[in-house]
Order: structure tokens, then sequence, then C-alpha cells
């Protein structure tokens, strides 16, 4: 009898999102992307409702917060570090020292936190 993971189910059930450049197979696996999306979105929902408990009483419950809350926090570094997400068109700096702001379509190394500056990235 052959054993499975949850992912190999999920995969059985659902199908294969990655495409191989086979116009037949992609067809087939994009339908099934959809699906795949949904069911993550669904997780992470279920998974963020858990992280926000983390700072309650019962131990039991913050317990679980505390763990979805760094996963969460694992899976967000993951999406900084292998997606390009969409760029600034500009950057907003503020000292909240002297009140001094400043807004560049560059990021500038002179204004930063060593010398005293918030950077606000600006999206469309």
């Amino acid at each position: 009898m052959q054993t499975f993971n949850i992912r190999q189910v999920i995969k059985k059930l659902i199908g294969h999102i990655t495409p191989v450049g086979e116009s037949h197979t992609d067809s087939k696996r994009y339908e099934s992307l959809p699906i795949h999306l949904q069911l993550t979105d669904d997780l992470v929902k279920d998974i963020i409702d858990v992280a926000k408990m983390k700072d309650l009483q019962e131990y039991s419950i913050q317990r679980s917060g505390k763990e979805a809350h760094q996963f969460l926090c694992t899976l967000h570094q993951n999406i900084k570090d292998n997606i390009e997400l969409e760029s600034p068109v500009a950057y907003e700096y503020h000292n909240y020292d002297t009140s001094h702001a400043y807004v560049d379509y560059k990021a500038r190394g002179d204004m930063d936190k060593n010398h005293g500056y918030t950077k606000t990235p600006l999206y469309k």
C-alpha cells in the first residue's frame, strides 16, 4: 500500500500546476492553478486568524498563535527574497529630528537610518 503526504494528495486531487512547455499538459495545469491559488489563499487566511491570537493569555492558544505568526514571517521573507514585487516609483525620506522631508525618484544612500531618516517607498 502506497502512503501519500498532504502535498501529494493535493496534486492527485487537483493536479499539478508547474508548466513543462507542452501545450496540452500546460493547459491542464493552468486549469488547476486557480484551484491551488484559492486553496492557498484560504489556508493562509486560516493561519492569519490563528496568528492574531499570539498575544492571548491562554498558553495553548498563545502557542498556536506564535507558531502561526512565525510561519507567516517566514513566508513573507521567502516571498520578498524570491519574487520581484512591484517596484516603487519614488521614495519619501523623512527626518523626524529636523522635520526635513524629501522625495526622490531614486534610492539615496545618504538618507538612511544612520543619518536619521526613514525611507518609505511610494507606488503608483
